[in-house]
């Protein structure tokens, strides 16, 4: 069987699972674009509604700043309110190993939309990510902290 999962790899919470992706074409992901993706899954467990839920209520313009140096490489920065529960909107998102041509990238959440009742599906959520770098350079979320978390915009 064909892996088409993805996985949403977070700070406070771990590895989210979902069965797959919605759409007509996968997302194009490059450095310093912003890209959208559409998860599902048969069934979403609390931890994982729950940390959809806080990226949902807190990812938006007044929280996290995006964009481009001179020399085109990618940067963030972040303001986590204190009273949400996820610590970051630093994320990588895996593509299963039988979704072709893509790989693994570090992204940071723009915005998350959560849909939990669509009739004749199970549950989904739109991640619209900005994307920073691929995980075959950057191994670790350290590293990614490293090369791309403004200071400047805090």
């Amino acid at each position: 069987m064909t892996d088409t999962t993805w996985t949403v790899h977070t700070k406070s919470n771990g590895a989210l699972e979902f069965d797959g992706a919605i759409g007509s074409s996968y997302p194009t992901l490059g450095s310093g674009i912003s890209a959208s993706v559409t998860l599902y899954s048969r069934s979403i467990d609390d931890v994982v509604l729950d940390t959809l839920r806080e990226f949902a209520r807190y990812s938006n313009d007044s929280t996290l700043t995006t964009g481009t140096r001179l020399d085109g490489s990618p940067w963030f920065s972040e303001t986590i309110p204190p009273q949400a529960d996820a610590t970051s909107f630093l994320i990588r998102l895996e593509p299963g190993a039988g979704v072709s041509g893509l790989e693994s990238w570090w992204c940071v959440i723009e915005s998350a939309e959560l849909e939990t009742t669509p009739a004749g599906t199970g549950p989904r959520v739109t991640l619209e990510v900005f994307v920073l770098g691929r995980f075959s350079e950057y191994s670790d979320r350290e590293l990614v902290e490293t090369a791309f978390e403004s200071q400047f915009h805090k």
